[in-house]
């Protein structure tokens, strides 16, 4: 039977993946540290998601999904998700590492891969360090992308609540969500 995964390990855990991922993915150094809350999941069958209330400019979102194991992840059943949510304004500092001068000259696409990627070395790092406390290795999807808003994810069931980690780099804000049914 698997371990447990308690508030506390997720959220140290999860910090230390963001900080790592800002300091050494992007290349960057955060601005202040990151704070993590708790929130009501209302979500009945389905998962929206969207930061219209956060960004008032619009945002890109990348999803990852986590399973016990390679047999969940065939059967898609999921023990927990990543949202990664950049802001429009903080999209032009992440296409910088990957070349382009801001998120105009890099497009929609490319910036949804941008912030895949950056939601991949997050869920990559967070796994790797659950694994080093002791807990069984996860297996992991392929980032969903979308930009502004995704309606009719797949969630862990029988959540009733999840956890918002706030990231601050460049200036700006980086919203996490996850979602663990352990």
């Amino acid at each position: 039977m698997a371990q447990k995964l308690d508030f506390q390990v997720m959220a140290t855990t999860l910090m230390g993946a963001v900080e790592e991922s800002i300091t050494v993915f992007l290349k960057a150094k955060p601005d202040k540290n990151a704070d993590i809350v708790t929130k009501v999941l209302y979500a009945q069958d389905k998962l929206n998601v969207s930061t219209y209330a956060e960004f008032v400019d619009g945002s890109y979102i990348a999803v990852i999904y986590f399973y016990h194991n390679q047999r969940d992840l065939n059967a898609n059943r999921i023990c927990g998700m990543l949202i990664v949510y950049v802001s429009t304004a903080a999209i032009n500092y992440l296409v910088k590492g990957f070349g382009y001068k801001n998120a105009t000259e890099a497009g929609v696409e490319m910036s949804e891969d941008a912030v895949g990627e950056l939601c991949n070395n997050i869920a990559g790092i967070f796994k790797r360090d659950l694994k080093g406390l002791g807990y069984p290795e996860m297996e992991i999807s392929t980032p969903l992308k979308f930009k502004g808003f995704s309606g009719g994810l797949d969630f862990p069931k029988g959540q009733k609540k999840f956890h918002r980690l706030t990231a601050h780099v460049w200036g700006q804000t980086i919203i996490l969500d996850v979602i663990f049914n352990f």
